[in-house]
């Protein structure tokens, strides 16, 4: 998960699978 991305968008999506995991995680 630490590795270097160059693509601001695979960062993004990164991110966002991320938060929505959390999201659910959290159940809201």
């Amino acid at each position: 998960m630490a590795q270097p991305l160059s693509n601001p968008t695979d960062v993004n999506s990164e991110i966002n699978a991320q938060d929505f995991m959390l999201r659910q995680f959290l159940g809201k």
